[in-house]
């Protein structure tokens, strides 16, 4: 069996984090052990200002207890996990022996997410440096290239995926960029520093949960076996498919959703 530890927080509304990526890894037969980083009240985005439960040291000892009880974990996938993760933490995963898949989520639309500045980057830059793949969006990888966001252009994105390939990732992937009327991602295998490209068309809405459930399939699919491109693929269709059949805007169809995988 395949356990995958799944490091995010929880999120009561908003139906994003860990309530997308859950069905999805039990879609695709995987096994989640499910640790929060944090609790929050609803997400992070708009106007919202949510109630947030801190959960890092927490989760340290409850992965510390899986060890104890002899629950092997295979994969480490983290999303969104607090801005307080330390040594310890860093330390606690590490020595997890496991391959790890990160999105560093800490920023999007030029800013940084409420309770995350510039102090986060060398946080987790101890992380990105032990992960496969690492999947910011443009915004977070600015962030961590100590650049000003703008209006990248598609060559000016390739030189960001070069820079980023140092940090000794294995597969760097950048989301949210956009080629004239259309959307998607760019990715760079670091070992060959070969380019990969993969666009829709733009749909000009916003739909939380989008990079939750685009880390959580190509997670899956990259620790399934694979290739980079066809993960790519696979979280990027899915993506489009439902857009176009939600029925409720902004949010995602959740059955489809989980069907489609």
């Amino acid at each position: 069996m395949n356990n995958i530890l799944l490091l995010e927080d929880l999120t009561c509304s908003g139906e994003c984090s860990s309530l997308i990526s859950l069905p999805v890894l039990f879609n695709l037969n995987l096994n989640p052990i499910f640790v929060p980083t944090m609790i929050l009240s609803t997400h992070t985005g708009g106007n919202n200002m949510p109630y947030k439960f801190d959960m890092v040291d927490k989760s340290c000892e409850i992965i510390k207890n899986l060890s104890v009880n002899n629950k092997e974990i295979n994969g480490v996938f983290m999303g969104y996990l607090s801005p307080n993760i330390d040594e310890n933490f860093i330390n606690t995963i590490s020595n997890l022996n496991a391959k790890i898949y990160l999105d560093p989520v800490m920023a999007d639309n030029s800013k940084f997410y409420k309770g995350f500045d510039e102090s986060y980057i060398n946080k987790i830059l101890p992380l990105i440096k032990r992960s496969e793949v690492i999947t910011p969006n443009l915004t977070e990888a600015c962030f961590l290239l100590n650049k000003e966001y703008k209006d990248f252009s598609i060559n000016e994105v390739e030189d960001m995926l070069y820079e980023l390939a140092k940090f000794n990732s294995k597969y760097v992937v950048i989301t949210g960029v956009k080629k004239d009327n259309l959307i998607g991602v760019m990715a760079i295998d670091c070992s060959s520093n070969l380019i990969y490209f993969y666009f829709h068309e733009y749909v000009n809405a916003s739909y939380f949960g989008t990079g939750d459930l685009f880390k959580s399939v190509l997670f899956s699919k990259m620790f399934l076996g694979n290739s980079l491109l066809d993960s790519i693929k696979s979280a990027c269709d899915i993506i489009v498919d439902c857009i176009k059949e939600s029925n409720n805007p902004p949010h995602l169809n959740y059955i489809n959703r989980i069907k489609k995988v």
